[in-house]
């Protein structure tokens, strides 16, 4: 059973996550990078990454190929929209 205060943190964070994909698509390293900017230590990478591919108003809609900063090596992430043009 989950405690009521993990249940509203992360009613919080879906709200948030919405707001954050309102104006269109994101990738997951856009999206955990704004979001952390916006709300400081408020919930990991790991839980924003579940939420995004676990709730059925996120849609995946793409990969991006993302260069990490001062390096030479790069990774692809997840492309995110609003699914159905879903807004908050």
């Amino acid at each position: 059973m989950k405690h009521g205060g993990e249940m509203a943190r992360n009613t919080r964070t879906l709200q948030r996550l919405e707001k954050l994909l309102k104006n269109g698509k994101m990738n997951t390293a856009e999206i955990i990078d704004e979001y952390t900017v916006r709300w400081p230590k408020e919930v990991s990478k790991g839980t924003i990454s579940q939420l995004l591919s676990r709730h059925k108003q996120f849609e995946e809609v793409g990969i991006e190929r993302v260069i990490a900063e001062f390096s030479q090596y790069s990774y692809d992430v997840i492309v995110w929209q609003l699914k159905d043009g879903r807004m908050v």
